[in-house]
């Protein structure tokens, strides 16, 4: 470091070619540090193999720190004895790779090619076991970011694990090196994959059985590194490069993984010699050309752990050496790669090492950059007399950093450099300056644009000022919102140390909702208030963590306590409308019912179910544990017809719609009723009439089911198909209890099936189109048969049969005969139609109607006929009179001795001889 930089630690900064590194101390020894019961657990699980670091590629590391301070070394032991008590007769076994993904799923691989999985929250009951690489044994693997496990096995074959345990076998080899070499085994093996979507981009880099390096991907196994014997290789984050440990020669050497080219290749014993550094170095560390690990710090340097020492390797081969601290050895100390830097994780320390940027150094470190002086600038206090020769100097020198330009750019700064620091003290410092400078560039350029500028340019001045005021006014509150959610994190409490890097890659809703998977529900209470994030997030995971970790306590206790905490929260935790009125949220029932029902509690979930108030999750929740009655429930409940009908969709794709009907037969009368309506207007908006007609059926709704066949068939253009279906409507509402009831509706459609088959058989006779009498009624019957047959004999027995078979009254069946045969002219058949009656028997209409239907055509002589028929003598003589017989009727009034009847038929008599010279002209025009 320069002589002048002027810090808080100086100890703490590396210089590495003209780069800074910090190295900073993030815990100590006390009672809430775990990291010592990492690495003896670590240890315990590998005891052969030495400590494993945490997921050593892709750069998650998020996951690295929640991860440090939640598995202790008892849940670790829990592991092993569950995985005894798996296989107890087994030979000993030990642990190959351990590793969490991005979505907090850890995985240890075993030797006797068992793969344990645990889910987030370190849930014992949740473990998955899988036995795929028993036969051959496991050589070595590695955990990827993404969930997935590359295995190599004894023999040389490569296989891939997805998050979902499906084993996929590559199509390449990769004979491991001899044990007898005496390599750490889980160092081996890396893999990229750039893509979290695809297995088809990974890529496998190996040590081969010659030592040496090579590239495995689809297209087959490309040499890196040939006639070197590697025992260390580690993955840079970013996926780039990959550097590998010669223990023969003590060679360190960097690819490129894309070029597949060397990038560096450097001696470490001769580099260190050459810069004179033996005497910071233990002797020993010349003798052990292998080192205990090797890891990145971040993407741009390489660390390799020595006994008691730290050698950092820079991108242009310069070398820095760290010193452990004291009773640290490389034994107890994890190297875990991050995202910007590295972590140093031992029994008592967790440090952490990462580049700081050139600009950022700037702000602490170089008394000639801007931002330097603002920092220092900032130190007036605003109550110090502004006239004195201190403050003088330094609004001289804020004027200076104005002038050239620098003064907004120094104050970024030192909001980045704030982000960087550890100590609250100095975070508060920088953005004091930032905050300082910020506002003075304003001040000054105001002051400058008022005394140059006239009255005219006022307007488009202030407008300037408005949008540089604009432009920077959140840099500072968004910078001080962070840094309260990194230091509650990194506290001893919370024991989540996060860089900001991290936390922009988990965001605080991903960071709020693992602290409460893991139990800190407090602390993801505070970061969500902090954040303006619902707490109700926090206690989804809260309560998925209480059920996972409480499996020994009734159903009942742990709704009881989750619905009092869920509570408790609801009432301190206040939400107001843009009215200002309170308005309350639904509490997050269904998350813990999820839990429940995932570690196989259902009566659990369906009690915390009863207290959900959102009918959508409520419902989908209910269907997802099979429970499709509640579900259908509930949606009748909720008043939304659209959530009844996706509940009965999803219900339709596992069932038929009779095992529906029959369930929603078994609902209360009210909702089965609903329901039933509901469904049976989706089935119509489908035009499905034979599942709607079963839909009916099967819930006792005899009269909607024959109305379906009814509409059938008056929907159908085939009139044995219409038969069928009426049919089957007069058997379809003469079930059950709607026979009496419905005794009216039972006689039309049966009256209805009657006339359908006299159709056809009509059809059949008078040689008419297909269907053409579908829609006739029995009068319409009768008049076409009346139309189309000629013969007298074969006619009169159709309408007999007609008349038989379709019932039609009497009355009824002669008006349509008298008509219909008025119509087609055939006052013969009319004739024979008043004899039908018998002889000597009157029509039932009488005669009278065959007098009125003669006269309307203009037949009186047929009239006639029928009027001296008539019995009563008062309708006879008025019939007479209507045909032009005033005499006869007349004789037959004097008879009677009836003057009022008489003077009707001489009224009746004019009337007619009247009409004839118009009737005649008409005809005449016609």
């Amino acid at each position: 470091m320069p002589a002048e930089c002027n810090v808080a630690h100086p100890n703490s900064w590396i210089s590495l070619e003209n780069r800074h590194y910090r190295r900073e101390l993030q815990y100590s020894s006390g009672p809430n540090v775990r990291s010592g019961a990492l690495a003896s657990c670590l240890s315990a699980a590998a005891p052969n193999a030495g400590p494993i670091a945490l997921i050593p590629n892709a750069g998650w590391g998020i996951t690295h720190s929640l991860s440090i301070h939640t598995l202790s070394g008892e849940q670790l032991h829990a592991f092993e004895r569950l995985r005894e008590r798996s296989q107890p007769d087994d030979p000993p076994f030990r642990a190959v790779a351990l590793g969490w993904s991005v979505d907090d799923l850890l995985s240890i691989v075993y030797n006797d090619g068992v793969l344990l999985r645990l889910p987030g929250g370190a849930d014992l009951t949740r473990v998955r076991l899988l036995r795929a690489f028993q036969r051959d044994g496991v050589y070595d693997a590695t955990v990827l970011h993404t969930g997935d496990v590359v295995i190599r096995t004894e023999a040389g074959d490569v296989y891939r694990v997805d998050g979902h345990d499906k084993v996929r076998k590559e199509s390449f080899t990769i004979r491991p090196p001899d044990r007898a070499t005496g390599y750490v085994l889980n160092a081996t093996i890396c893999a990229i994959s750039p893509d979290k979507s695809s297995l088809d981009v990974v890529e496998t880099i190996a040590v081969t059985e010659s030592n040496s390096l090579v590239l495995a991907n689809s297209s087959g196994v490309h040499p890196l590194i040939a006639h070197d014997h590697i025992s260390h290789i580690a993955i840079s984050p970013n996926g780039k490069y990959v550097v590998a440990m010669d223990n023969s020669t003590g060679n360190l050497v960097v690819l490129d993984v894309e070029r597949r080219s060397e990038v560096i290749r450097l001696n470490l014993v001769v580099e260190l010699s050459v810069l004179g550094v033996e005497n910071l170095v233990s002797e020993e560390l010349f003798d052990a050309k292998e080192p205990d690990s090797v890891a990145w710090v971040g993407s741009d340097a390489i660390a390799l752990l020595y006994k008691e020492h730290i050698i950092l390797v820079g991108p242009k081969q310069g070398l820095a050496v760290l010193a452990l601290q004291e009773q640290a050895t490389a034994s107890s100390v994890i190297l875990s790669t991050e995202q910007d830097g590295l972590r140093l994780i031992s029994g008592k320390r967790v440090e952490f090492l990462q580049m700081v940027p050139e600009l950022i150094t700037s702000v602490l470190c170089q008394r000639q950059a801007p931002s330097y002086k603002l920092l220092r600038s900032s130190g007036v206090a605003l109550g110090t007399d502004a006239h004195s020769m201190k403050a003088i100097t330094r609004y001289r020198m804020l004027r200076e950093l104005r002038e050239a330009g620098t003064l907004v750019e120094a104050a970024r700064n030192c909001v980045s450099a704030a982000y960087l620091e550890l100590d609250v003290m100095n975070q508060k410092r920088l953005l004091l300056a930032a905050s300082y400078g910020q506002r003075f560039a304003t001040v000054f350029a105001d002051d400058k644009e008022t005394i140059t500028s006239t009255s005219s340019d006022l307007p488009a001045m202030k407008k300037r000022r408005d949008q540089r005021l604009r432009r920077d006014s959140d840099m500072i509150p968004a910078a001080i919102a962070v840094l309260r959610v990194l230091n509650a994190a990194s506290s001893h409490d919370a024991g989540v140390p996060l860089t900001k890097t991290e936390f922009d890659t988990l965001g605080l809703p991903g960071l709020v909702a693992r602290l409460s998977r893991y139990g800190k529900h407090t602390l993801a209470l505070r970061l969500a208030s902090f954040g303006g994030i619902s707490p109700y997030d926090a206690l989804s995971e809260w309560s998925a963590h209480i059920i996972r970790s409480n499996l020994n306590e009734t159903d009942e206790h742990i709704k009881t306590h989750i619905a009092e905490k869920f509570e408790a929260v609801s009432k301190s935790y206040r939400v107001f409308d843009h009215h200002g009125s309170r308005r309350s949220r639904a509490l997050p029932y269904v998350h813990a019912a999820e839990a429940a029902y995932a570690v196989a509690r259902p009566k659990c979930a369906e009690l915390l179910l009863r207290l959900e108030t959102r009918p959508a999750p409520k419902v989908k929740m209910f269907l997802k544990m099979g429970r499709e009655k509640p579900a259908i429930v509930s949606a009748v409940a909720s008043g939304d017809p659209e959530l009844v009908l996706d509940v009965l969709g999803v219900i339709l794709e596992s069932k038929s719609v009779r095992d529906t009907a029959k369930l929603i037969r078994t609902l209360p009368p009210s909702i089965c009723n609903r329901a039933t309506d509901l469904f049976a207007s989706h089935l119509k908006q489908i035009g499905s009439a034979g599942w709607l007609k079963t839909l009916y059926s099967e819930v006792g709704r005899w009269r909607e089911a024959a109305m379906v066949d009814i509409q059938g068939a008056n929907q159908s253009s085939d009139p044995r198909k219409r038969l069928g279906d009426l049919e089957m409507a007069v058997k379809t509402i003469g079930k059950g209890p709607y026979r009496r009831a419905c005794h009216f509706e039972v006689q039309a459609v049966q009256h209805a099936a009657i006339v359908a088959a006299n159709a056809i058989e009509l059809e059949k006779k008078t040689n008419l189109e297909h269907g053409a009498l579908r829609y006739a009624n029995d009068g319409e019957l009768l008049s076409k048969a009346i139309q189309e047959i000629s013969n007298p004999g074969a006619r009169k027995d159709v309408l007999a049969r007609l008349r038989r078979e379709l019932r039609i009254p009497g009355r009824r069946f002669f008006w349509i005969c008298l008509s219909s045969m008025a119509d087609a002219g055939d006052f013969e058949g009319i004739e024979g139609l008043s004899s039908a009656a018998g002889s000597g028997r009157a029509p039932p209409i009488g005669f009278t109607a065959f007098v009125d239907t003669c006269l309307k055509y203009g037949k009186e002589d047929e009239a006639v006929k029928y009027a001296s028929k008539i019995i009563d003598l008062r309708d006879r003589a008025r019939a007479l009179a209507r045909c032009g017989r005033g005499r006869e009727a007349a004789d037959i009034a004097s008879r009677m001795r009836n003057q009022q009847l008489l003077e009707e038929v001489q009224d009746l008599t004019a009337r007619h001889v009247n009409q004839l010279p118009a009737q005649s002209g008409r005809e005449t025009r016609e």
